[in-house]
């Protein structure tokens, strides 16, 4: 078993929280994934996603390693998309990040059960995110996870297309 914990962030956080995904985001870059920009994801986003708490870090031996925006809150795009499952409340995942520095160790995978499970326990009937469609390894990832495309969307200053998928959440037996 990996020693990975997760946690709601703290607004203290921050700084190094933006770390992650600056981090994160070089390595994309270099790969040709340019779904980051500089305008996104920022310090004050994650700020924000902090102080609203809607932010869960990835920890491994106290040390932040990943983070995960899991809301109601979905993108202005996402009304655009042909959906399977129309019934919410929906859990939106956005920002999942790894640090580069444990990535191939099970975080990204320990971060998507803690959100299927929060989905679960807190009454949601499906999880909705969207990936951007050069990053083939993240696509991947979600389909391993039995996530279904549900269409295409558009943000600005991006050269391609994010696919939106979704995956309905088996309710939790033990409330």
């Amino acid at each position: 078993m990996n020693s990975f914990k997760i946690e709601l962030g703290n607004i203290t956080e921050a700084a190094e929280v933006f770390q992650v995904y600056v981090r994160a985001k070089e390595v994309l870059d270099q790969l040709g994934v340019f779904q980051w920009t500089d305008d996104y994801p920022t310090e004050s986003i994650i700020l924000k996603d902090l102080q609203n708490k809607v932010l869960y870090l990835l920890k491994k031996e106290g040390v932040i390693c990943g983070a995960i925006n899991l809301s109601s809150e979905q993108d202005e795009p996402y009304k655009t998309v042909q959906w399977r499952y129309n019934i919410g409340p929906f859990l939106i995942i956005h920002r999942l990040v790894i640090d580069p520095k444990v990535q191939g160790q099970g975080g990204a995978q320990c971060l998507m059960n803690f959100a299927e499970n929060y989905g679960a326990m807190h009454g949601f009937n499906a999880i909705r995110l969207d990936v951007y469609s050069k990053n083939k390894r993240g696509i991947k990832f979600y389909q391993k996870q039995n996530y279904t495309q549900a269409g295409r969307i558009y943000f600005p200053g991006r050269t391609a297309h994010f696919y939106c998928m979704e995956k309905k959440i088996v309710p939790s037996s033990n409330e």
